[in-house]
């Protein structure tokens, strides 16, 4: 059983009315961790972008220092931190920001 202080989910991403593309053209609204995963594993390409793939700001970037910069920089803490929620217990970080966990 994990810890009173584990900090579990590391972060959330928007998963609840995300606006996303439907066949045929247009618009419409769909929640569910299926519309999450993208803002997570996209913010994790962007962030290897920048680091050491193509940009080159941190040659030694790596799958757990990407999660750091996501948990220290980008994550914002949500409001109730979701204790009692779904996910059970604590919120975690928070919410994904990725303009927040690229260093300036």
């Amino acid at each position: 059983m994990r810890g009173e202080n584990a900090n579990k989910p590391d972060l959330a991403a928007p998963g609840v009315r995300v606006m996303a593309p439907v066949a045929g053209g247009g618009y419409a609204e769909f929640t569910g961790t299926s519309f999450a995963t993208p803002f997570a594993t996209g913010s994790a390409a962007l962030l290897m972008e920048w680091g050491g793939i193509v940009k080159g700001n941190d040659p030694y970037l790596y799958g757990e220092k990407v999660k750091a910069y996501l948990r220290r920089g980008g994550a914002r803490q949500i409001p109730g931190g979701m204790r009692g929620g779904r996910m059970g217990g604590v919120g975690g970080y928070g919410r994904l920001c990725l303009s927040e966990s690229i260093p300036k």
